[in-house]
C-alpha cells in the first residue's frame, strides 16, 4: 500500500450517506482520493455516465486544490466529502490555502487561451457538474451531480 493511500483519513456518517476523506497535498493523494470515492461511486446505484463525469470533476477540483491552493506543500491536508441522496451526488473539495477570486478566472475559450496549456479544469468541472460553486473565498469547491 502506498504512502498515500495510508495517510488518508476517512470517517463515515449518517448510515452511509456521508463520507469524508482526508490527504496530504501530493499528487498521490489526488489519485488515492478519487480512486477511494469512485470505488464508494461504484457501489452505489448510478448510471456509468453520472459516474465518469464526477469521476473526472473530482480529479479536477483534487489536483486544483493541492497545486494552486495549498501549493503541493504535503503538510495542508485536502478534504473530499462524499455525500449522496437519492436524486443527486454532491462531492465537496477544501483546501488550507489562501483561496482566490473565482470570478477573475479567464475564459478558456477565449481566443487568446485557447491554445494555453492549462486553464481548463474548473470549466470542465463545470460541463460534467449540474452545479458548481465556490465557498470560503475560493478554498472550498461544491459539486453536485443530479441523478436520473
Amino acid at each position: 500500500m502506498s504512502s498515500a493511500r495510508r495517510q488518508i483519513a476517512s470517517k463515515r456518517t449518517c448510515a452511509n450517506c456521508q463520507t469524508v476523506l482526508r490527504g496530504p497535498s501530493t499528487h498521490e493523494s489526488v489519485e488515492a482520493l478519487t480512486d477511494r470515492v469512485c470505488r464508494l461511486l461504484r457501489k452505489l446505484p448510478i448510471q456509468e455516465k453520472a459516474r465518469f463525469c464526477l469521476q473526472l470533476a473530482l480529479h479536477e477540483a483534487l489536483g486544483n486544490a493541492v497545486e494552486h491552493g495549498n501549493r503541493n506543500d504535503p503538510s495542508k491536508q485536502v478534504t473530499v466529502t462524499c455525500s449522496w441522496q437519492a436524486h443527486q451526488v454532491t462531492l465537496i473539495v477544501d483546501d488550507e490555502g489562501d483561496g482566490f477570486d473565482a470570478t477573475d478566472l479567464p475564459d478558456p475559450t477565449a481566443p487568446e487561451n485557447l491554445l494555453k496549456e492549462n486553464g481548463r479544469g474548473i470549466f470542465l468541472i463545470g460541463r460534467y457538474a449540474d452545479e458548481c460553486r465556490f465557498e470560503n473565498h475560493g478554498r472550498r469547491i461544491v459539486i453536485i451531480k443530479r441523478l436520473p
